[in-house]
């Protein structure tokens, strides 16, 4: 009976793997344009969909956290992302001349929507998953900023720089949050990430004004008032900041 039950959905899975491919085919032989290119957005997406639901189907008797994963984030994060990155070509085919701030946009809109689903699913709060929240917090950030990043590339090119320096942070800060038996140094690092990810805005900041044409000579003013801002802030952090432990 036990056998039965974990069979009878891969059943399932296996009678839409099917139903796909057949449609794919269909749609492939009628070969309209319009259908073309319903078949390219549709059935990738689908696919990793339901590769990712089954992954979670057979999982779900052996990591029954890995299992709620793969069902509730990877699987209509795949979906998006693939969805996203089917349309953008495109767009950009019937819009050639603005291919730049298309492709930006689109990224934007990938990043943010997949930064919004795990953030929902780190709020879920469930008992067996309640270890992973930090984690999914940080990795929601880095999607988030990353697609910032790209929003802002789409007035100015180097814009795109000091949110990608956020998002790397939280992107390095994200694994080490996993860590139970934290020391010190650690503790402080994580406790205060919002300190590292503004020191990583205002570096990435200060590359996108130097990339801004200009007379040579104003580069070192710009240096100057960095310099001087940083120094503020780095005595500022030190005098409030108290030690996680």
């Amino acid at each position: 009976m036990f056998v039965r039950a974990r069979r009878d959905p891969l059943i399932k899975y296996v009678i839409t793997y099917i139903i796909l491919a057949s449609s794919a085919l269909l749609l492939l032989l009628w070969r309209p344009m319009g259908v073309y290119v319903i078949t390219i957005l549709m059935i990738p997406p689908m696919v990793a969909l339901v590769t990712a639901l089954l992954a979670s189907t057979i999982l779900k008797y052996r990591n029954e956290v890995l299992s709620d994963v793969l069902r509730g984030l990877v699987a209509p994060s795949l979906f998006v992302y693939l969805m996203i990155g089917g349309l953008t070509p495109v767009l950009i085919s019937s819009h050639r001349v603005y291919s730049l701030v298309i492709s930006y946009l689109m990224n934007f809109l990938a990043f943010t929507v997949i930064g919004a689903l795990t953030n929902w699913y780190s709020r879920r709060g469930t008992i067996e998953r309640s270890s992973m929240e930090p984690l999914m917090k940080y990795l929601s950030y880095f999607f988030i900023f990353l697609g910032l990043g790209y929003l802002f590339g789409t007035a100015y090119s180097p814009l795109f720089y000091p949110f990608m320096a956020i998002s790397i942070v939280y992107l390095a800060i994200a694994p080490a949050s996993m860590v139970k038996d934290r020391n010190n140094s650690l503790g402080n690092i994580i406790g205060n990430s919002r300190s590292l990810a503004m020191a990583a805005f205002g570096i990435g900041l200060l590359y996108s004004i130097l990339s801004i044409p200009k007379p040579p000579a104003w580069n070192t003013y710009i240096l100057i008032a960095f310099v001087f801002v940083a120094s503020m802030a780095i005595m500022y952090a030190g005098y409030s900041c108290t030690p996680v432990g």
